[in-house]
């Protein structure tokens, strides 16, 4: 599985739309991963929202990004 999501991995990418993403190992979303990404506006984590809020968010994440929430298996978090 996944354990970071690194720094500029989707930088300006506006290709997807949906994400879901599995808890299991994911600790890390590194600087500027979804930054400007539009057109993402759903994030699924597979997880519970104490585990997202868990993963270190490297600074500007999602800035300028669609995503307008962030959806756990037992809770909604907004971006």
């Amino acid at each position: 599985g996944v354990t970071i999501i690194g720094n500029n991995a989707f930088y300006s990418a506006k290709s997807a739309r949906r994400l879901r993403i599995g808890s299991t190992k994911l600790n890390k979303i590194g600087l500027n991963a979804f930054r400007e990404d539009i057109n993402l506006t759903e994030v699924t984590f597979i997880g519970l929202a104490s585990d997202w809020q868990a993963i270190e968010k490297g600074e500007g994440w999602s800035f300028d990004s669609g995503i307008v929430m962030i959806t756990c298996n037992d809770n909604q978090i907004y971006a």
